[in-house]
């Protein structure tokens, strides 16, 4: 179940506005306050998405977010109580505030990050597969953004690929956990 559902080829873009989702379950899976399905595309360039009071049985999970198909974000702000974005899609960030009380993206699909803030008490960013970069491969290296900050970990890895060319991870037990297969070749 999600607040809105993206499918059959739609797209919907997003500049203002808020949408909030208040879930309260028993049973079941809960999809997020967006679901966004394959072959569809979301574009989030302003505005809110909340996911708020998650009350749901523990094989469940709330998403600000969940993107199983093309989802970009230039601006805006997802908030959730459990996790922000849920990614097994293709995700790009470039711009934007991402927060979630258990991680503030977790993606096994195809993410690009290049710039946002991405906060969490847990994980900042979870990688579980597919692959994962952050900045861009050049010769300059950003040290700033984008900013992953998770209270235990900013960046936590327990598979899949993670490119790391620029930005900025904090974390209270470490900066990261897991294997980053790239770093930048760059000054």
């Amino acid at each position: 179940m999600a607040s809105i559902q993206l499918s059959n080829k739609s797209t919907m873009t997003m500049t203002n506005g808020t949408l909030k989702s208040n879930v309260k379950f028993g049973n079941g899976w809960v999809n997020g306050a967006i679901q966004i399905n394959s072959g569809t595309t979301f574009n989030l360039s302003g505005g809110s998405i909340e996911a708020r009071n998650v009350n749901t049985p523990n094989n469940s999970y709330m998403a600000g977010v969940r993107n199983g198909g093309v989802f970009t974000m230039t601006g805006g702000t997802i908030v959730s109580d459990n996790y922000a974005v849920n990614t097994s899609g293709t995700f790009t960030l470039t711009g934007g505030t991402i927060n979630g009380t258990n991680a503030g993206i977790t993606t096994s699909g195809t993410t690009n990050i290049t710039d946002g803030t991405i906060q969490s008490n847990k994980y900042g960013l979870s990688v579980s597969g597919g692959t994962t970069t952050l900045g861009t491969n050049n010769e300059e290296i950003n040290i700033t953004r984008p900013e992953i900050t998770g209270e235990l970990y900013g960046l936590y890895i327990s598979s899949g690929n993670l490119n790391f060319y620029d930005g900025l991870l904090i974390g209270k037990t470490n900066a990261y956990y897991g294997p980053i297969n790239l770093i930048s070749d760059g000054t």
